[in-house]
């Protein structure tokens, strides 16, 4: 059952309600889901509960924590009822001033279209003016209502107080003419109260006009068959005996006493019982001579008395409550101004701080001098929007924080499993701010730390606070106390303005640093870039050229006009050119293309990729173009036959794959030894010209050769496994009997993966990654099955850690080498990961970098001597290696070893001058396998590390070559096996 349910099914049952357990129990869960409304409509069932059982002490709490909370703007139904019942509880104990200043709130949020509530109100303060002696006031609220022409019953209530008040006003004809209506009235509507009401008034009216023989006939009418008086006739019950009295009428005033002595007694209002005892001490005067003179005296001065003490109290409570009012106001304006004043100041001081920990750490104990809080907590789940690395929320299993207490501040990692029934996940679900009196509510919140419930834990008070950029939380503040209250409203705005502030420092803190990292990263790109990138504007047609670029070209300028720079380009390739980017720029798409340049009076091949820069206003400023030379071996013979990968358009699948009908299949070939063919290039375009012309012929249909030498054929319309079976193991039988080259025959070693949508993947980007993914050299062809899909989350969660550092730790590797000297290879390592799996081949080539950087940043940390440690790096990143070991203070690779994982000439320069600055060069194995033989002669290498099974005669052959080999007991990797969130201050571990 929803809230609303549960709400209507205690609505209905709460006149029988013997205890307030299940209000209670419904309040609390809407308290926990977060759920304002149903929580304030729990609190007024509470509330009319405690009215029902006369407990109005407790129902005036309920009533004033929640007039504290509540917005009225929002709620204002609520509000209404809220007031409406304090109110009563003001009458009930005859507070009639506070009873006018909540009536006058009421007013305000009263529709003046609306006629009931209206007339309800001023029903209400009518009779509140005419307990307060302001009775001409209390006479117009009710003229008010006969305006609305209210229907009978309410007319006729209406009537009967009009005509009370004329008779205390001793206006007796007004009062003659409102009681004759109210009374034709009353006898319409079969009304006998209203009519015994009608009767007391018309005795009234006989009494002030002297006729007191009617008026006793009246009296004595209306109680003549009433034995049990409410404490609604013992007023006037009070007035029928005070008239006998003055009437000397005394044998009839004791009669009356003897019959309603018990009510008179048992009633609990005073008031009442007041009169009562004044009518007795009239009724001895008058009866006892004696004590008549002095006795009469006494009482005359004690009503005298009570006429003035009614007038000072009036004033005394009118002036009293206004100056108190006023004092209270200005005391708590001027406290709250100077905490807020103070907490602007002081918090100022931590915007002076730069580091995300030194401005929480001076944020907390500022703060904590102006509330004193217990303990701050912050939970980082990204560092705003200015993060320049992408978060992966799908696959990052933890979050940060910060946790301040008594001046000192902890950093943990929490995984997200801890945060199950925390205030950190209904804060992710609510993002708004929240606050909890734990006094009033058995919340089961738990401490993501203890794993204890707050309230176990003495906590009484709790504040959240969201931290936001752009309306998107990226952080959270939760202030927790045991004794303080933290959700008074003075309490919590402060909490908001500190948040605030500080929610301003981060931001920009992050924002300074996401500038400078983006600095760093351009650079490094810049740097690594031979041939340059342009920018082009498509509003002006220029482009602005960098240095790189500019060299490249030879177009001496700084901007030029692109035509400039597309007169450069082969003839054909510029038709095709002008057909693909100018349609992608139209779109606002990035785009890739490959085509010719005529530079220096030679033909150079490009690779030019487009990226569009949009603005936050969503405009397009402009396009980061840049271009890159194909190596001689990646020259693919150009023949116009062969779809290359910028002609792919994945636009145009997606926008078919809108059609919920549309489906398609990707094949992926790759050419398994395709490399053995690297120093012949001739021999290594035939190979792919003749599986490219095999794929056409069986698929009758043209597949697509992208850049990492793959083929991609899309079969639209056909995803039936046993049709595309058939059709690949037609395709492998036609090759394998090979092709002659030469007068040699030449057999392709392929594999292929196959991968259908939708049955597979949700789109093509997924599709072509598992296309790749899914080459399996142990196989000719595979189809998507879930050990890809595995695979490719493992893949995926590697690279995200690698990118937002997250769950990143280090593994050391105890290597025997041929002289029995320990070396430690050191590799980094995500939690959960086995410890024998190495995820190098895992990392996306853009991510390299970092990873290795990670490693060097912790090995930086680390203050050992006398190890010497093996890291490995790539051709990609070799100058970053060289960089740290150039500025290795520490002298922590000295002597050690550097793994280079490709076999790659260009790259020489630098294995020389790490071999200058005393560091061994070694190679992987399995890279070792494909160099050339003047590269296996040359003195670069010093050894070989085994990353790959070996055969008797490959390691004879090393030795041969006098290479040094590094190996480690595949067995032993557990032993081995050292991981941890935190850098090492020591290698102690390594010897346990």
């Amino acid at each position: 059952m929803n809230l609303r349910g549960k709400y209507n099914s205690l609505l209905a049952q709460r006149k029988s309600l013997e205890t307030p357990t299940e209000i209670i129990e419904f309040r609390n869960l809407c308290k926990s889901q977060l759920n304002q409304e149903y929580m304030f409509l729990a609190d007024i069932l509470l509330v009319d509960y405690y009215i029902d059982k006369n407990n109005l002490e407790d129902a005036f709490k309920i009533i004033t924590k929640d007039l504290e909370k509540i917005d009225f703007s929002v709620f204002n139904a609520i509000y209404v009822a809220l007031l409406e019942r304090m109110i009563y509880i003001h009458i009930q104990n005859r507070n009639f001033r506070s009873a006018y200043r909540y009536a006058s709130k009421k007013r305000k949020y009263i529709n003046s279209t609306n006629t009931e509530e209206l007339n309800r109100w001023n029903l209400e303060i009518a009779y509140i003016f005419a307990e307060l002696d302001r009775k001409e006031e209390a006479l117009d609220s009710l003229k008010e209502i006969l305006k609305t022409s209210p229907d009978s019953e309410l007319k006729s209530l209406v009537l009967s107080n009009m005509t009370k008040l004329y008779i205390d006003l001793g206006k007796i004809e007004e009062a003659k003419l409102t009681l004759d209506e109210c009374t034709m009235l009353i006898n319409t509507l079969d009304d006998t109260e209203g009519l015994m009401y009608c009767n007391y008034l018309n005795a009234k009216v006989y009494a002030n006009e002297g006729n007191t023989r009617f008026a006793k006939k009246i009296f004595k009418d209306i109680f003549e068959n009433t034995k049990k008086l409410t404490d609604q006739y013992l007023p006037i019950a009070n007035e029928y005996l005070q008239m006998l009295i003055e009437n000397n009428d005394f044998k009839e005033a004791i009669e009356f006493l003897k019959d309603y002595k018990d009510e008179f007694e048992k009633t609990n209002d005073l008031f009442i019982k007041k009169d009562y005892y004044k009518n007795i001490l009239k009724l001895s005067i008058k009866r006892n001579s004696d004590l008549k003179n002095e006795l009469s005296e006494t009482l005359n001065k004690i009503e005298t008395i009570e006429k003035e003490i009614a007038k000072t109290n009036e004033y005394n409570l009118d002036s009293n409550l206004q100056d108190e009012k006023n004092e209270e106001v200005n005391m708590k304006l001027y406290q709250i101004i100077t905490k807020v004043q103070k907490t602007i100041n002081l918090i100022g001081i931590s915007i002076l701080n730069d580091g995300e920990r030194d401005i929480l750490l001076e944020f907390s104990v500022r703060l904590e001098e102006i509330i004193k809080f217990d303990e701050a907590l912050f939970v980082f789940f990204s560092r705003a929007n200015y993060e320049i690395f992408p978060e992966f929320v799908d696959f990052i299993n933890s979050v940060t924080t910060f946790q301040y207490k008594k001046e000192r501040l902890y950093e943990r990692k929490i995984p997200y499993n801890n945060l199950n029934n925390s205030i950190v996940e209904m804060m992710m679900s609510s993002t708004q701010e929240i606050t909890i009196d734990f006094n009033d509510t058995s919340l089961g919140l738990k401490d993501i730390f203890s794993e204890k419930k707050y309230y176990e834990n003495g906590t009484r008070y709790l504040v959240a606070l969201p931290l936001k950029q752009d309306n998107d939380m990226f952080a959270m503040c939760i202030f927790t106390a045991k004794n303080i209250d933290l959700t008074a409203s003075e309490n919590v705005v402060l909490l908001k303005i500190a948040t605030k502030l500080i929610e301003f420092k981060l931001v920009t803190a992050f924002y300074q640093e996401s500038l400078r990292s983006q600095k760093n990263i351009l650079q490094v790109s810049l740097d690594s870039l031979q041939e340059g990138l342009f920018y082009y504007h498509p509003q002006t047609n220029k482009i602005s050229l960098t240095e790189q670029f500019s060299k490249f070209t030879g177009i001496n300028k700084t901007i030029c006009d692109k035509t400039d720079y597309l007169e450069l380009m082969d003839k054909d390739d510029l038709k095709r050119y002008l057909k693909i980017v100018p349609e992608a720029i139209a779109s606002i798409k990035p785009y890739k293309i490959r085509y010719s340049l005529n530079i220096n009076s030679q033909v150079v091949l490009v690779t030019e990729q487009g990226t569009p820069y949009i603005t936050k206003q969503g405009a397009l400023k402009c396009y980061i173009s840049s271009i890159n030379k194909v190596t001689d071996n990646e020259q693919i013979i150009k023949k116009k036959s062969i779809p290359l990968e910028d002609e792919f358009k994945i636009s145009e699948f997606n926008a078919k794959a809108k059609k919920t009908d549309y489906k398609y299949s990707i094949l992926r070939f790759k050419i398994k030894n395709l490399d053995i063919y690297s120093d012949n290039l001739l021999l290594k375009n035939k190979v792919i010209e003749n599986l490219f012309e095999n794929i056409k012929i069986v698929f009758e249909s043209l597949p697509y050769l992208f850049d990492d030498e793959s083929f991609v054929l899309i079969l639209e319309n056909n995803i039936d496994k046993e049709n595309i079976r058939k059709k690949v193991e037609d395709f492998f039988a036609m090759i394998s009997s090979g092709f002659l080259f030469s007068g040699v025959n030449i057999k392709l070693e392929v594999n292929c993966s196959i991968t259908r949508y939708p049955k597979d993947a949700i789109g093509i980007n997924e599709m072509l990654e598992f296309s790749l993914m899914g080459l399996n050299d142990k196989v000719n062809y595979q189809f998507f099955d879930d050990e890809i899909f595995k695979n490719y989350i493992k893949k995926e969660t590697i690279n995200n850690c690698i990118v937002a550092e997250s769950d990143f730790g280090l593994l050391f590797f105890e290597i025997s080498r041929t002289d029995s000297k320990k070396i430690y290879e050191i590799r980094g390592n995500i939690n959960g990961v086995k410890p024998g799996e190495d995820i190098i081949d895992d990392i996306k080539p853009e991510n390299r970098l970092k990873y290795e950087q990670i490693i060097l940043n912790k090995l930086s940390s680390l203050n050992v001597k006398g190890y010497t440690f093996a890291i490995n790096t790539s051709a990609s990143t070799i100058h970053k290696t060289v960089e740290f070991i150039e500025n290795d203070k520490f002298n922590l690779m000295k002597n050690g070893i550097v793994i280079f994982n490709e076999c790659d000439k260009s790259v020489f320069p630098e294995l020389q001058k790490l071999k200058d600055l005393g560091i061994k060069v070694y190679i992987n194995f399995s890279a070792f396998k494909k160099c050339s033989f003047d590269t296996m002669a040359t003195a670069f290498f010093d050894g070989v590390k085994m990353d790959i099974p070996t055969t008797v005669d490959e390691i004879r052959f090393l030795e041969n070559l006098r290479l040094e080999i590094l190996s480690f007991n595949q067995e032993d990797i557990k032993r081995n096996f050292y991981y941890t969130k935190k850098i090492y201050d020591s290698l102690d571990l390594i010897e346990d």
